[in-house]
């Protein structure tokens, strides 16, 4: 089960990665429409978030290796839905810094998202030949 949840956040981290780095528009479209939507907006990330989030610190909580990086994001993911779901504003003020004049700063996650791919997927061949 572990591994398989590995090899699927490294492909999710993959194509989110490039998606933020070569696309990063619709992407901040994307929080626009949710941003104007209100609460309502912040809560379909806080579900999104405590879904991903709970999977990942149920059938992945690793504390050693390589693989701590997903269990990590997994229980960050946890955390942010929970608040943005007790504290919508809190979401909401996170959606307003997603402007067009920040793209470059869009960006920057879509590099660290690549780079743990790379090192899941690193972990994943060199723990996992036959």
């Amino acid at each position: 089960m572990q591994t398989g949840l590995q090899i699927a956040f490294a492909i999710q981290f993959v194509i989110f990665g490039i998606a933020h780095l070569l696309r990063p528009e619709p992407l901040m479209q994307f929080f626009a429409v949710l941003r104007a939507k209100g609460d309502a907006g912040v809560v379909f990330i806080a579900l999104m978030s405590v879904i991903m989030g709970s999977l990942v610190v149920g059938l992945h909580n690793v504390w050693s290796g390589i693989p701590v990086l997903l269990t990590i994001v997994g229980w960050a993911q946890l955390l942010k839905g929970t608040i943005y779901l007790l504290f919508p504003s809190v979401g909401l003020r996170q959606f307003e810094r997603v402007t067009p004049e920040r793209t470059t700063q869009f960006r920057l996650p879509g590099i660290v998202l690549l780079v743990m791919a790379a090192l899941l997927a690193w972990h994943l061949v060199t723990t996992h030949q036959a």
